[in-house]
């Protein structure tokens, strides 16, 4: 059994409770701008429903959870 992933430790996280994964870009003709990331509660996108709209979300499991990159201290002397 694995345990899920904070949306904290995915570079997607954004803010202090906001999703903003890439998604595919396209022009929204209502708001006269192209759309290209997502600005969705965390709550939403972790969701296990699914939208009217058939929208794939990342789910319990985390389906497009990436970790952030964790970088060594340069300064750090051995």
């Amino acid at each position: 059994m694995t345990t899920a992933r904070a949306c904290r430790d995915c570079i997607h996280f954004a803010g202090r409770l906001t999703c903003a994964r890439p998604v595919g870009s396209h022009w929204n003709a209502a708001v006269g701008q192209r759309r290209s990331r997502l600005n969705v509660d965390v709550g939403i996108e972790r969701s296990s429903q699914r939208s009217l709209l058939r929208k794939r979300r990342c789910g319990p499991e985390g389906f497009f959870f990436e970790a952030r990159m964790v970088t060594a201290d340069p300064e750090v002397k051995q």
